[in-house]
């Protein structure tokens, strides 16, 4: 391919990238657990200030698929905490009238399996009531933990 044939391509690659890059970072957060919904706004409102992240740190860090109640303890005076590995369950389709947002388009079952324990770095430790009872960790599906919130500390 020659080069100008490899901008022409960029050029018209590059909008619809920048269109959905924006459409993923605008994507609301959905609450947690749909057992119970109680908690939905509270996960809907978790942000973090403390991170690099503008979407962390904005749009937040609180989806159905990156937030879950865990198990934590404190070693060496720092948290600890266990990430998790997501299921999803299909239950069918969603009717429009019923959405939340654009995406929520399916009714899904959504559970955790506890897996590692990893270090929570003192950033992601967020200083919030939390009404759930549990400590809840949020994480990327390579661990990278972006909120972690103790039980009742605050």
């Amino acid at each position: 391919m020659n080069p100008t044939n490899i901008h022409k391509v960029a050029a018209a690659t590059l909008p619809c990238c920048g269109l959905l890059l924006g459409l993923l970072l605008t994507y609301p957060c959905a609450a947690h657990d749909s057992k119970r919904p109680q908690f939905d706004s509270w996960y809907r409102e978790l942000k973090n200030p403390n991170l690099k992240s503008a979407v962390i740190q904005d749009l937040g860090c609180c989806s159905a698929k990156d937030c879950h109640e865990t198990a934590a303890d404190i070693r060496n005076g720092r948290w600890w905490a266990r990430v998790g590995k997501l299921h999803t369950k299909y239950l069918g389709p969603k009717p429009a009238s019923e959405a939340q947002h654009a995406f929520d388009l399916v009714y899904e079952e959504i559970s955790w399996e506890l897996t590692d324990w990893k270090e929570v770095p003192t950033e992601a430790i967020l200083k919030v009531s939390n009404p759930t009872g549990s400590p809840v960790i949020c994480h990327s599906t390579i661990y990278e933990i972006w909120c972690f919130i103790p039980d009742n500390q605050y």
